[in-house]
């Protein structure tokens, strides 16, 4: 049987910069959630609504603000994600795939 060996001083797997863009789009993605929660709260379709402390911007105005900037920053952020692992090299497995 062949055991794994795993090395212990390996570095992380991904670099700074996609780790960063990650966490980005973790935050475009918060805040275009409870935004849109406060949008929702503006003409509720169901009996219900959010809890105003867990909405973004206020008013509706302040709302979608808040969602068109998380708009741009997530598409701004995709933009670069494509770019930079473009030029690193890191789409090459893509030639390799079976047709």
């Amino acid at each position: 049987m062949q055991s794994r060996t795993h090395p212990t001083d390996a570095g992380p797997i991904h670099p700074v910069w996609m780790r960063l863009n990650h966490w980005l789009n973790a935050l475009a993605v918060l805040v275009l959630v409870t935004s849109g929660w406060r949008i929702y709260n503006a003409a509720p379709f169901f009996p219900f609504e959010i809890p105003a402390g867990l909405t973004l911007g206020g008013w509706l105005g302040g709302a979608l603000q808040w969602h068109f900037a998380a708009m741009w920053l997530l598409a701004a952020n995709g933009l670069v994600y494509l770019v930079l692992n473009m030029l690193s090299g890191g789409a090459t497995h893509l030639d390799s795939m079976p047709d």
